[in-house]
């Protein structure tokens, strides 16, 4: 949904192609994972009494954390194949892989909402940037 409303609808605003832009898509929708996969940490407990199936429940805490820096290094190889300056990929995947290393359940709610939210900012800020 969010790589949709963040790509895609842009791209079909400007009457664009969408093929001309599946790397981006594929890019954003990796880091959308990534940011989707710390908040299932965040709520694993929650989830978890209420039945929810979330990758920290199948996986564990340390293997969807796992799985997070696996789909923040596809969208960061994406981003580099794409063309995109090193650092505006480089610089914003540090900062994601260390929020993904930090997530647990006992974090405040200003890591969530201000951290990994921001990191989908810290990342088009840094295309301007780069």
């Amino acid at each position: 949904m969010w790589t949709a409303v963040t790509v895609g609808l842009p791209v079909l605003l400007l009457r664009h192609p969408v093929a001309h832009v599946a790397g981006l898509l594929g890019q954003r929708f990796c880091l959308i994972m990534v940011i989707t996969i710390v908040f299932d940490v965040r709520d694993y407990g929650r989830d978890r009494r209420a039945g929810t199936r979330t990758f920290p429940g199948v996986l564990g805490v340390a293997g969807a954390q796992r799985l997070a820096l696996g789909f923040l290094l596809a969208s960061m190889a994406l981003g580099l194949v794409r063309g995109a300056p090193p650092l505006a990929v480089l610089l914003p995947g540090a900062l994601t892989a260390s929020v993904v290393s930090a997530a647990e359940e006992t974090r405040s709610d200003y890591f969530y909402a201000l951290l990994t939210d921001g990191l989908l900012l810290v990342q088009a800020a840094a295309y301007f940037v780069f």
